[in-house]
């Protein structure tokens, strides 16, 4: 028999939800390089500057050779895209790493809290399968018309399911508590996603979430430009 608990963990187990939300979050490279959000310049100029470049240079080659060219540019571009998406995770996840961060950010304030879902199995052990935090609002940045919405809201940040879990009421669950809390505090909720998870979009919005800023995050000096999607979702007395 299968049952799902929630609880708050203790900063002992921070390793274990690092591994939870990387791996959720590292599943989205592909999505993210096929839609062209990495590398400033275009992965069609990328591929038409290749074939210039046989044309030009090389000589009395047969079309399955461009194509084979082709194929390994791509392929060795979205090798890159893998690597720099990882380098992304672990930088926007570094909170996770330390015991220390984890509780200032997560336990230490009154307003702030995690929860974790696990899996119970009769007669196995059981299984991390699910994590959200809520937290005062690191994106001030974003919303420089509407400083009320920081001053009155909390952050919604690392929700993760685990593959095997998704469709399961899981992610409900924690959102549940994410947003019991926040009512409790009298708090509006915001987060933010970007274009790789069409799922975690819609999940939102499905559940009351008003998409309210749309912006291009830079990172790595430039190299990678991802769209990204700020919701809000406001306490109702």
């Amino acid at each position: 028999m299968k049952s799902i608990t929630v609880r708050t963990p203790s900063s002992d187990e921070v390793l274990h939800i690092r591994n939870v939300v990387r791996a959720g979050l590292n599943e989205h490279w592909f999505r993210a390089y096929y839609n062209g959000i990495f590398l400033s310049v275009p992965i069609q100029v990328v591929t038409l500057v290749c074939v210039l470049f046989i044309l030009t240079f090389v000589e009395k080659l047969r079309f399955q050779d461009i194509l084979i060219f082709i194929i390994c540019a791509h392929l060795a571009l979205a090798g890159l895209a893998k690597q720099y998406w990882r380098i992304i995770i672990n930088k926007a996840t570094m909170e996770l790493e330390d015991k220390q961060k984890f509780h200032e950010m997560y336990l230490k304030q009154s307003e702030s809290n995690f929860w974790v879902a696990e899996l119970k199995h009769e007669g196995r052990p059981t299984i991390l399968v699910g994590t959200v935090g809520v937290r005062l609002p690191k994106i001030e940045h974003v919303f420089k018309n509407k400083e009320s919405i920081c001053c009155t809201s909390l952050e919604l940040t690392r929700m993760s399911i685990a593959k095997s879990c998704r469709g399961t009421g899981v992610a409900n669950i924690l959102l549940s508590k994410v947003l019991q809390h926040a009512r409790k505090h009298e708090k509006h909720v915001v987060l933010h996603t970007t274009g790789a998870q069409p799922a975690a979009m819609r999940f939102y919005s499905k559940n009351g979430f008003q998409r309210i800023v749309e912006r291009k995050e830079i990172a790595l000096s430039g190299a990678i430009s991802l769209p990204t999607y700020y919701f809000i979702k406001l306490f109702k007395e």
